[in-house]
């Protein structure tokens, strides 16, 4: 797939970039086999190390509801995984939540940035410098020829995964995400649902990341995810192009309609929202609706969901009190962002 010269806003596609880095201490089994006072001490370890530069709080799994554990699950601070270890998980989070760093996940550390957007370089240099700390005071384990070695052998190498979460409608309406992730295969890129490996795609979001983590740099791994992206992104882009050619006026109804919708419904569905929210970020990339900041636009589909809901309320809201919160939320929003 060759990137073409196609001038276009990479936002309206990329909702976010993120970079992981796997790392284990000398001395310790993985988690799958960590006694729970080993792995409590690390987790106290890592949290002490981490904190010394910033504003962080640390999490232990056991004592979050399962609620909370579920919310930051939704919003992508914690794997599935996670949120299922009652005996040793634990995770730290900044205050911004741009950095999460789960603890005895499959290995003991694994740490994160996320940034809003098309910006995988930033997400680099932020969890390069928190890496860069653990490194200096923990014993990681690393080999001169294979590099930092994981519980996955995949993972070997840098331990890093690099990642955009985008928003591509038009490839999976048309049937193309197969041709997609064939064609980036032979890259050793990989295409994922919205919550990595083994997740479907809900609300037409993809990981596009990395495969190799041996034999390339980090910097190498970042270009060629970044590069993927943007022909990926064009490829949408030339697909809800002539779909637009072919009936302009049903596509400017159908965004028009959906801003109207979600910003005057009353009560609104999860299925309702994603529906809608469809019509209104493709109305928004064709120019057809004026968006005043696409960071907050894109945060908005975690944000609905049913247990971020929850917490964002404090209350124990039925499904159908749920529902008429979900659409003030949406309304609020959005009568604040769109144009």
């Amino acid at each position: 797939m060759e990137s073409t010269q196609r001038n276009i806003d990479i936002n309206n596609f990329v909702v976010s970039s993120r970079v992981r880095l796997a790392r284990n201490v000398n001395g310790f089994n993985f988690p799958c086999k960590l006694e729970n006072n080993q792995a409590y001490g690390l987790m106290k370890t890592v949290s002490d190390v981490v904190g010394n530069g910033g504003n962080f709080a640390m999490h232990i799994m056991a004592h979050m509801s399962e609620i909370e554990r579920a919310a930051y699950v939704e919003r992508h601070l914690i794997s599935p995984a996670l949120a299922q270890s009652d005996r040793i998980g634990g995770v730290i989070v900044s205050s911004d939540e741009k950095i999460s760093i789960m603890l005895n996940e499959e290995d003991h550390i694994r740490a994160q940035c996320i940034e809003s957007g098309f910006n995988l370089p930033l997400a680099f240099g932020s969890i390069n410098k928190i890496d860069d700390r653990i490194n200096q005071s923990l014993d990681i384990a690393y080999d001169g020829v294979l590099g930092f070695l994981t519980c996955c052998p995949t993972n070997t190498g840098t331990g890093m995964r690099a990642s955009v979460m985008a928003f591509l409608p038009m490839l999976t309406t048309y049937n193309e995400m197969n041709n997609v992730a064939a064609a980036l295969s032979g890259k050793y890129i990989t295409v994922r649902g919205h919550y990595g490996e083994g997740s479907q795609a809900s609300g037409y979001m993809y990981q596009i990341s990395n495969q190799a983590s041996l034999g390339v740099s980090e910097e190498e791994i970042v270009i060629a995810v970044s590069n993927t992206a943007v022909a990926v992104c064009n490829e949408e882009l030339k697909i809800l192009e002539a779909h637009y050619a072919r009936d302009k006026v049903k596509s400017t109804d159908t965004a028009h309609r959906a801003k109207a919708l979600l910003t005057n419904a009353y009560v609104l569905s999860s299925f309702e929202f994603m529906d809608f929210f469809v019509g209104l970020k493709l109305g928004i990339t064709l120019g057809l609706v004026n968006c005043r900041d696409l960071t907050r636009l894109n945060k908005l589909p975690e944000q609905v969901l049913p247990n971020n809901l929850l917490l964002s309320s404090g209350k124990n809201l039925n499904e159908t009190e749920r529902d008429i919160y979900r659409a003030e939320f949406v309304k609020k929003t959005l009568n604040e962002i769109l144009a």
